[in-house]
């Protein structure tokens, strides 16, 4: 009995080692096909990124898409052209398809008299930049002197050589968000007068002093009178302030009024200089 038992032990070990090389053997040809696989997929996808490179980099080289024309539109000023040339680093050995719409963008907003930039690519040699131009709308009276454009944001400080034939713009606020509210109330009664003509219009207009509480006082060049209205208002109480204004030039009273005062709800206060 015993030597049967050892005899079945040592064919058991035998069939276990027969059955062990075929596994052994197919876990090998299972890494060397995995193996084979990857190399093939590495390869091809250094092969494609090779020829994508060498198909970029002759297109960047290649006369065939250089920058040729820049166009310019929305602005008149040649100088001004030139700085957004200059600023956007178009040169002329330069490739259409290398540059950076979103950065060219950025760069050429940052100068002061740019308000927005959009650009198109138009191959083979074409780049089209349409500009918006800021246009002064008033001066505003800070620390320093700034110019406001229609929208009460300012964006050029003044310099002694630049254009001061404007109306002048003070608010009660000299920073943050009160200030901001206080300019574009400023710039909404600005808008509200632009259509006006005579006395009431806005090339008449001398100053605008925006209060805390959102009063405006307008300064007229010609006529000795400030005209006091709550900001929101403005637009509905136009109507009224104008049959006023009417009113005392058809009586010859204008120029002897000192203020008129339309906070009010139902009716408008009129002063008059002593004597």
């Amino acid at each position: 009995m015993p030597r049967r038992s050892s005899l079945k032990k040592q064919i058991v070990k035998r069939k276990k080692r027969a059955e062990m090389f075929p596994r052994l053997w197919g876990r090998i040809c299972l890494i060397v096909s995995v193996f084979f696989k990857f190399s093939f997929l590495v390869g091809s996808i250094v092969g494609i990124s090779m020829v994508f490179l060498s198909i970029h980099q002759y297109l960047i080289t290649s006369p065939h898409i250089r920058l040729e024309h820049i166009i310019v539109s929305g602005i008149d000023d040649e100088d001004l052209k030139q700085e957004l040339i200059d600023m956007g680093q178009l040169g002329s050995d330069i490739c259409l398809l290398t540059i950076n719409l979103r950065k060219m963008k950025v760069k050429m907003e940052k100068h002061p008299w740019v308000r927005s930039i959009k650009a198109e690519k138009q191959y083979p040699h074409t780049l089209v930049i349409q500009a918006v131009k800021e246009e002064p709308r008033a001066l505003v009276v800070s620390d320093r002197l700034f110019y406001m454009n229609r929208f009460g944001d300012l964006f050029k400080e003044v310099g002694t050589s630049d254009d001061m034939d404007y109306p002048v713009v003070t608010t009660a606020s000299q920073n943050g968000s009160s200030r901001q509210e206080q300019l574009k109330l400023a710039a909404h009664a600005m808008d509200l007068l632009e259509a006006e003509t005579g006395l009431l219009s806005h090339d008449q207009l001398s100053e605008i002093h925006v209060d805390n509480d959102g009063c405006i006082s307008l300064y007229s060049l010609n006529m000795p009178t400030v005209i006091r209205v709550n900001g929101d208002e403005f637009d509905d109480k136009k109507t009224e302030l104008k049959k006023i204004m009417a009113h005392l030039e058809r009586t010859g009273r204008i120029y002897s009024v000192k203020t008129i005062d339309l906070n009010y709800d139902d009716r408008a206060v009129v002063s008059f200089k002593n004597g």
